[in-house]
Order: C-alpha cells, then sequence, then structure tokens
C-alpha cells in the first residue's frame, strides 16, 4: 500500500478526491475541531485535517509515504500550522505508551495491512483519559 501512495496518490490525492472532502469538512470539523492537548494524527496523508484541528493543539501527524508528508508540510506551512511530521507505520508507532491526550485519524483504516494492530497502537499512545477520534467509511471493526 505504501508504494501506491508514494507512486501514486501523492501527486493526485487533492485533486482527485475534492468532492469527497467537499462532503466531508462538516464531519471532519465535528470529529476533529475541539481536540486538544498533545495530538497525533495516524496516517495524516496530505495534511487535510490540519485546517480542522484547534490550533492550541500541540500536533504531531505521521504517515508511512514521504510524498504525502512533504504535501503535509506544504499544506501546514500555508496554514502558518506548526505541526511535527514523522514518517512511521501506524502499525508500529515509535511513540512511548501515553503519550498523547488525543489520536485522530481519518480515511485510514482501510490502508493498513491490518487494521486491528493499526487501532490498538493508536490505544497504546493514547493516555488512559484521552480519546481516539476516527473519522472512516468503512464498517466498524470487531476485538478491538
Amino acid at each position: 500500500m505504501k508504494a501506491a501512495y508514494d507512486e501514486e496518490e501523492a501527486a493526485d490525492y487533492a485533486d482527485t478526491h475534492w468532492l469527497k472532502q467537499l462532503i466531508e469538512r462538516r464531519t471532519r470539523r465535528h470529529q476533529f475541531g475541539d481536540v486538544s492537548g498533545r495530538v497525533l494524527e495516524v496516517a495524516c496523508g496530505t495534511g487535510e485535517n490540519f485546517r480542522y484541528l484547534p490550533k492550541s493543539a500541540d500536533l504531531v501527524g505521521i504517515d508511512v509515504s514521504k510524498p504525502m508528508l512533504d504535501r503535509a508540510r506544504k499544506r501546514a506551512d500555508g496554514l502558518d500550522r506548526q505541526v511535527e511530521l514523522e514518517q512511521m507505520d501506524a502499525q508500529r508507532l515509535s511513540f512511548a505508551d501515553d503519550s498523547f491526550d488525543h489520536v485522530v485519524s481519518s480515511l485510514s483504516t482501510c490502508t493498513f495491512p491490518d487494521p486491528i494492530e493499526g487501532l490498538n497502537e493508536m490505544g497504546r499512545v493514547c493516555k488512559p483519559d484521552g480519546q481516539i477520534r476516527l473519522l472512516d467509511h468503512q464498517e466498524p471493526v470487531s476485538g478491538v
């Protein structure tokens, strides 16, 4: 899956997904607009969620694809937004347990080879009193 985003999706993602993004804007704002503290965005892609996350949040974004992260950096800069970006696999997060107040991710679990493993990693790095907030188009995954 990483190769597809590196070679094909990164360049065309924003252009070919404009209708989907239009529909999702309201939902993204509702789902992510009030997160606070240290926030991890898993599979941040091109940074589409950056505009919906409060500027007061200490934002860290990860993605497996360097070209996607390059676009996310440009988007963050265009929004005058401080974001720490790291290339990382969502199924093997390098952060310590309980590192984040909120973990957010949108339209990503379908790209994980093992969605359960990715969700478990999100749970591991989220503080016990924190929240994991997802926006996805897949059916709910059982066993998490």
